[in-house]
């Protein structure tokens, strides 16, 4: 635990599992908001786009189902994750960037070495596009173009006429081939 002033300046937020390893990381300078909920970090980083960002504040769906009636919606999966990756429930969440839509869905699939691929997935349009910026550079994901940031933690976010979509991949063997290939396989055809 530690507490800080109000003016200090947060350049990055490290979480430990309770044998001091770490579990989760909010790093760059800008961490704009930060939340703990006993057993997680997350937050929102200044310098990436909040479509991006990890699981924020919501609720857990008890399946696809239940988040799509919740949402009006029904979420677009990926045909392909990396092996050993098990898809966990779904999170209903209000989307920072876009509030007046209704809300995002944001599926995970992880792994028991830390690895994860989190989907966040709202109607489109954004209301605050990425625009890029340091470390990040343009890619394409079907017809749309999209923002990959690969430095550590990578991110990639982008929108189709019907929906919005952010990427986050992280693990010793996953990085941005991983992510294009997540992002590349999400349809409306995969089913549920």
């Amino acid at each position: 635990l530690i507490r800080l002033a109000s003016e200090a300046r947060v350049i990055a937020v490290d979480a430990l599992d309770v044998s001091g390893e770490p579990i989760g990381r909010l790093a760059r300078a800008g961490v704009s908001e930060l939340r703990f909920d006993g057993s997680s970090v997350s937050g929102r980083l200044g310098a990436t786009h909040g479509m991006g960002a990890g699981i924020g504040d919501g609720r857990w769906a008890p399946g696809l189902a239940d988040a799509a009636f919740e949402v009006g919606y029904t979420p677009w999966l990926p045909d392909w994750t990396p092996p050993g990756l098990t898809r966990g429930l779904p999170r209903v969440e209000p989307d920072v960037s876009y509030p007046s839509a209704p809300p995002a869905v944001v599926i995970a699939w992880t792994a028991a070495d830390g690895s994860r691929v989190l989907l966040r997935q709202c109607p489109a349009p954004l209301a605050s596009p990425d625009t890029g910026g340091r470390d990040a550079r343009a890619v394409a994901v079907g017809d749309a173009t999209a923002v990959l940031r690969g430095r550590g933690l990578v991110t990639l976010v982008w929108e189709t006429p019907e929906r919005a979509f952010g990427l986050q991949v992280r693990g010793a063997s996953l990085g941005e081939e991983t992510a294009l290939r997540v992002a590349r396989s999400i349809s409306p055809d995969t089913p549920v």
